[in-house]
């Protein structure tokens, strides 16, 4: 994997630049003895930042969100306040290096002789890398999370690796280098890498919900150049390089790089130094034991980092033990044909395209099971109890072939019986299916006053209307997946199509959510409402047409709450406004009308059961509608509700 390997080449360079700094001129400065202190402090700080990655990982939930991605934007700001620091120290000192580092050092040994040089070295090195270490945890936890099995540790660790490699090759070669100028281009190159950094914590910011200005897309590299391409990967990597930045991180980064680039290469008058004498009595090696002790101990604690660290990584992965292997590419699925018994099947589904892509299994144009958002390059598992029978599966983008998956009868499978008919669940029925028409109806009029205010041209009026429609759409996600065909024409995701935003299969409430927030703009998209209107006609139709079950009440129910806690962790619920409180009450309310039908015989059954389907459904209301939303806290909530929903059959007997 790319992504860990380049992560942690980064952060390692970062480290060693400052390390190599310190060892190469403590070795002109006659004092190579005292290196050792350099690789205490470089010890101690690896396994700090192990023992931290760990903790976070066994402690399981890590940060909220919210605060995540604030520290994230944090962790950003002080990395270029020091990278800044850091190229105009050396621009400052380049010119007379050697004499300001010999004066420093002998200062410092005549200051602070004996173990308290040993102590003032390892604290130099301790900081520089522990500041990289720990940043790094963050970035890698997530990877770890997202991608079963060895591949990402493994590659982090190459990346490390070679970062140590290149340091080697710095320090030896820069003994032999023109300082001034070496510190000229590497200032360069770094003041570009602190102008990716920078951009990218506006970016956290952003997602943290403190910072909403100039998120207007500045330009669209997706198809030329996408963050998951191997060259995109590497200028993220290095630069911070985004395919699609709002119009805030690019003026940002321009106006970093005009302010900085312009100082650092300003002339400036060398400053006179007196050179120091070469040696002084204190430039002899240390004595005592304190520097081997010193040594031994940190290898054993950055030993005991790793042994704990990839302890904890291995608790988290998803159970895939049994689990049938699913690639998908850029085209295909591999295999193409699955057959599996009936019952309980888990399959780990593998994205080797280059954009996100979802895996659905399908009953005609009924969804079955979904796993949507795996990113390029990781995995996820999905569980699923099936029946007999022949079903489609999609591979990736809408316009691939879509795949086989027979489900073999089984003795167990031959010997289940339908649940037996209740007359009390006649009732419920009847009264979710009205409940349904009647939410169909409301998106109808919704679509048609949408297709209205944009051929007015009123913008604001187009935005109100497309929030209505957007809401009535989503009170309809129990039964939408029962007309597939009709929920891609009218909600699908640009990560799905081969020319995301300019796929014309990119159309209905998501085109012009895109056109309306994105571009901010009604241009173009008069025919693509009168499109929605007709298929929300259309819908309603089949509405009016559908025979539900009594055990699909529940069932799709727990199935639409799932989709929205992965819809609401990956931020693609509302992509361009932004704004998923609405969208997510209105999902909510026919949440908890299905459940409002099915507990009276639920509460007689099992009143524990009812009241926490009850209790879970209010926390996701509370969590959906909090101000500012933490996107991670709601996902949790609606998983839990997801949970209790999906409890009910069982206990009113309507599955096996």
């Amino acid at each position: 994997m790319l992504a860990p390997l380049l992560i942690m080449l980064r952060e390692g360079l970062e480290a060693a630049l400052v390390v190599v700094i310190i060892a190469a001129y403590l070795r002109r400065t006659g004092r190579g003895a005292w290196i050792g202190a350099i690789w205490v402090g470089v010890l101690f700080a690896v396994a700090l930042s192990l023992f931290v990655g760990a903790a976070l990982q066994f402690l399981q939930a890590g940060f909220p969100q919210k605060t995540q991605e604030g520290f994230e934007a944090a962790v950003a700001l002080i990395a270029v306040a020091v990278l800044v620091w850091m190229v105009f120290w050396m621009r400052a000192a380049a010119r007379s290096i050697r004499a300001t580092l010999e004066q420093g050092v002998e200062a410092a040994f005549d200051t602070a002789p004996g173990q308290g040089t040993v102590w003032a070295l390892v604290a130099m090195s301790f900081f520089a890398v522990a500041r990289e270490g720990l940043e790094s945890v963050f970035f890698l936890l997530a990877i770890f999370q997202q991608s079963p099995g060895p591949a990402a540790p493994l590659s982090a660790l190459a990346g490390i690796a070679i970062s140590v490699a290149l340091g080697f090759g710095i320090y030896s070669g820069g003994m032999r280098l023109d300082l001034r100028r070496f510190f000229r281009f590497s200032g360069l190159f770094i003041l570009f890498v602190a102008a990716g950094l920078l951009s990218g914590a506006l970016r956290s910011l952003h997602e943290a919900g403190l910072w909403n200005a100039l998120q207007t897309p500045a330009w669209d590299l997706s198809q030329t150049l996408p963050n998951a391409s191997v060259a995109g990967t590497v200028l993220s990597a290095l630069f911070g390089y985004h395919d699609s930045p709002t119009q805030g991180e690019v003026a940002l980064w321009a106006a970093f790089l005009a302010v900085t680039c312009r100082s650092s290469c300003a002339p400036r008058p060398p400053p006179f130094r007196k050179r120091p004498d070469p040696m002084t009595p204190s430039a002899q090696a240390p004595s005592g034991r304190l520097l081997p002790l010193l040594l031994g101990t940190g290898g054993l604690l950055v030993l005991g980092g790793v042994a704990l660290f990839w302890l904890a990584s291995a608790r988290n992965q998803p159970q895939t033990e049994g689990a049938i292997p699913v690639t998908v590419t850029a085209t295909a699925c591999e295999p193409m044909a699955l057959e599996v018994p009936a019952g309980p099947a888990r399959f780990l589904i593998r994205n080797a395209s280059d954009r996100p892509v979802e895996w659905e299994i399908l009953n005609g144009v009924m969804v079955v099971a979904e796993r949507e958002n795996i990113a390029p390059g990781f995995s996820s598992v999905l569980s699923e109890r099936l029946k007999p029978g022949v079903y489609d599966i999609t591979c990736g983008l809408l316009s691939n072939p879509r795949g086989k998956l027979t489900v073999l009868a089984t003795a167990e499978s031959a010997a289940e019986t339908a649940a037996p008919p209740l007359r009390e669940l006649i009732g419920p029925l009847s009264e979710r299916k009205v409940q349904l028409m009647k939410a169909a109806g409301k998106f109808t009029r919704a679509a048609q006053a949408l297709e209205q205010a944009i051929a007015a041209g009123d913008l604001a009026a187009a935005k109100t209307a497309w929030t209505q429609a957007a809401a009535h759409w989503a009170s309809l996600g129990t039964v939408a997946p029962q007309a597939a065909d009709l929920q891609n024409r009218i909600a699908p995701q640009a990560a799905w199509l081969a020319a995301r935003e300019e796929d014309p299969a990119f159309t209905g409430l998501s085109r012009i959510e895109y056109g309306l927030f994105a571009r901010s703009s009604v241009a173009d998209l008069a025919p693509v409402a009168a499109a929605l209107s007709r298929d929300a006609t259309e819908f309603q139709s089949r509405v009016k047409a559908f025979d539900g079950t009594p055990a699909g009440i529940a069932a799709d129910a727990a199935r639409y709450a799932r989709s929205l806690a992965d819809a609401t962790a990956a931020g693609t619920l509302t992509p361009y406004a932004a704004d998923d409180t609405v969208l997510l009450g209105a999902a909510l309310d026919t949440l908890d009308r299905a459940r409002a039908v099915l507990d009276p015989l639920l509460s007689a059954a099992d009143p524990a059961q009812s009241a926490r389907v009850k209790d879970r459904l209010a926390a996701a209301h509370a969590a959906a509608s909090a101000v500012p939303q933490d996107h991670k806290a709601t996902a949790a909530a609606l998983t839990a509700a997801a949970e209790a929903l999906a409890g009910i059959n069982p206990t009113l007997g309507l599955e096996p």
